[in-house]
Parts: structure tokens; C-alpha cells; sequence
């Protein structure tokens, strides 16, 4: 019986891709500029760290239809696997010290932390800023993954899982007003 009180579980480089599995060196085509003789060239990304907000259910639904060679299931597989860049706090540019306490008590809707564990593979803490969220080619990215460009680091156990889910959805899920909404 696992653990409950482990917030992370090693990650296995043989299996499918985990929704809040944190990866290690993506690249990522960004960007396509034209250059002098009008040749379109592209520019590659590094992003150290991020984490997997994709669903389960399609990120395994994906991976079987990866692993089934008949043709016809190629057209079920995802385009696109989904992630939020992670940073360390140096790199999280928050000016005053109350909006760094809020986000170590889980109450900033816009950051959740990661606390450090050795021995899972997280060896500082991170941040996720759910602002830093980009999509990556799912074939680009199990190419990287099976070359180990990209490397599986570890990944969130439930219910800590379940509790990051819930604080990215909550942040997507915002209803945008034409002016600051403060309550009284």
C-alpha cells in the first residue's frame, strides 16, 4: 500500500506521459520567421522544467492508440499534450513578501508550489505559474521522451494530484469582468 503522506512518485521513462508528471529539458518550436531570401526558418524553446495539465483519460487513451498498430487509430491520438512552464521562486518576479506567503499556504490563485524532494527527483522547490501554459506536438514530444532529450523527473501522487487539478482549473475557469471586482 502506497504512502499517503509522499507527495510525488518516481516517474518510469517506459510508460505513458502522467497528467502532473514534471518533465525535464522540452524543446519546443516557438516561433516561424521569414528570413532574407523569404525561407520560413524556426526557432526552437528549452524549458527546464514544466508539468503535465493534460487529462489522464486522454493522455492514456493516447498512449494505447500509440501502442495499437492498426492505421485507423492513428486519427484518435492528441495533437497536442498540455503544460505549465515550472520556475524557482528566484525566477518568480512577486515584489512583496505577503504574495510569497499566499502562495506557500496554497491561497494565490495564480502560482502553487512544489516543494523539494530529494529523493523523488525534485531537488529544489518550483513554482508553476499557471500563466506559463503552452502545448507541445504529443509526436515531438515521445520522440524527445524516447531519445531522452526529455527527461520524466517524477510526478504528483493523489490527492496531491487531484489538488493541483482543481487550483489549474479553477485559475482557467475565471470569468473575466470589464473592471477589478473587489467584494465587500
Amino acid at each position: 500500500m502506497r504512502d499517503m503522506s509522499k507527495k510525488y512518485i518516481q516517474s518510469e521513462n517506459n510508460q505513458a506521459i502522467f497528467q502532473c508528471e514534471i518533465l525535464k529539458n522540452i524543446i519546443i518550436p516557438v516561433a516561424f520567421k521569414l528570413n532574407d531570401s523569404g525561407k520560413a526558418t524556426m526557432e526552437m524553446y528549452n524549458i527546464e522544467y514544466a508539468i503535465v495539465v493534460s487529462q489522464d483519460c486522454d493522455l492514456e487513451r493516447d498512449f494505447e492508440f500509440r501502442s495499437d498498430s492498426e492505421e485507423n487509430n492513428k486519427t484518435n491520438k492528441m495533437r497536442q499534450i498540455i503544460l505549465c512552464e515550472l520556475r524557482t521562486p528566484e525566477e518568480i518576479d512577486i515584489r512583496r513578501s505577503a504574495e510569497k506567503e499566499y502562495i506557500k499556504q496554497a491561497r494565490h490563485e495564480r502560482y502553487y508550489l512544489l516543494e523539494a524532494d530529494e529523493e523523488e527527483g525534485l531537488h529544489e522547490e518550483m513554482i508553476v505559474d499557471f500563466k506559463l501554459l503552452f502545448g507541445v506536438d504529443s509526436d515531438f514530444l515521445y520522440e524527445q521522451l524516447s531519445s531522452n532529450k526529455v527527461e520524466k523527473v517524477t510526478r504528483l501522487c493523489s490527492p496531491y494530484r487531484e489538488h493541483f487539478s482543481q487550483r489549474f482549473y479553477n485559475y482557467h475557469s475565471r470569468i473575466g469582468l470589464p473592471e477589478r471586482h473587489y467584494s465587500t
